[in-house]
This record gives C-alpha cells, sequence and structure tokens, in this order.
C-alpha cells in the first residue's frame, strides 16, 4: 500500500508475510505511483471515530495472472504454465538460481522514518489511536515503549 499525508510526506507498507518477489513487484508498483501517477486513485476508509482516511484502491497482480498471460501470448503452452506453478522452489534451486525470491523474508524490517510517519498520522487525526497502536506493534514495538514516549 502506498499513501500520502502531503505533498512530502509518502510511504509504502509493504507486507512481509508475503515473498521476496512479490515484496519487490510491491515496491516497485507502489513507487511508481508516488512518483509518477499523477491519477493516483484513492478509496475512503472509515477510521471507526467518524473520520476518513483515503487509501489506494487495491491492485492485484499474481504469478498466476503472468502464466495465464505468458500463455495467452503462446509463450508457454499449459503443461508448462501448470508445472511451473508447482513445486517453484525445489525447480529454481535445480536450476541453479537463488530460491529466496519465493520464500517470506523481511520482516520486522523498516527502512526510512515509519515510527515518525506513523506518529505524525496519529498526531494529526488521520488514524485512530488503536491503529497508531496497532502500526507500532506490528513493527515489534512493546506496549511500555509506546507509551512511554506518547
Amino acid at each position: 500500500m502506498a499513501g500520502s499525508i502531503d505533498d512530502e510526506t509518502k510511504f509504502i507498507i509493504v507486507n512481509s508475510n508475503h515473498t521476496v518477489g512479490r515484496q519487490n513487484f510491491t515496491i516497485a508498483h507502489e513507487l511508481y505511483h508516488l512518483f509518477y501517477d499523477h491519477t493516483f486513485k484513492h478509496i475512503v476508509c472509515d477510521r471507526g471515530d467518524g473520520k476518513k482516511n483515503r487509501v489506494e484502491s487495491s491492485y492485484k497482480c499474481s504469478r498466476s495472472a503472468l502464466l495465464h498471460r505468458l500463455r495467452d501470448l503462446k509463450l508457454i503452452d499449459q503443461t508448462k504454465s501448470e508445472q511451473l506453478k508447482e513445486n517453484v522452489i525445489p525447480e529454481v534451486t535445480l536450476l541453479g538460481f537463488d530460491p529466496s525470491l519465493y520464500q517470506k523474508g523481511n520482516s520486522g524490517k523498516i527502512i526510512g522514518d515509519y515510527r515518525i510517519l506513523v506518529k505524525k498520522l496519529y498526531d494529526d487525526e488521520y488514524i485512530s489511536e488503536s491503529s497508531f497502536l496497532n502500526f507500532l506493534r506490528d513493527i515489534g514495538v512493546e506496549d511500555s515503549d509506546i507509551y512511554a514516549n506518547l
């Protein structure tokens, strides 16, 4: 997900439960939106306190969609497509490639000023207190540390 608080303050949130390859795709996709997409679409989310937030509409792209496209272009046949859907890690390892793109990774990794931005979102009343606390918990901040620094 990509978003902006104002013209200068932009952020991207990436799900570390996804494979590293999907995380990389998400980062590239969201960077495009933040810096090149002048028709950036938003949806309004109800925060539960009567105020609204704007976030990007979801965009889904998967390896399955890519395989379907490759079949449409007749670059692979159905049999090859099915083979590429299953047992990906052993296959890429057998071919001598690093399988890390197909594995989860980067859990707990924070790049940039995430905590500062989350605090600014909370202070400027863009997110509720429960969202603020959950965003910090998601990156491993203990409740005692959160309350000590409010």
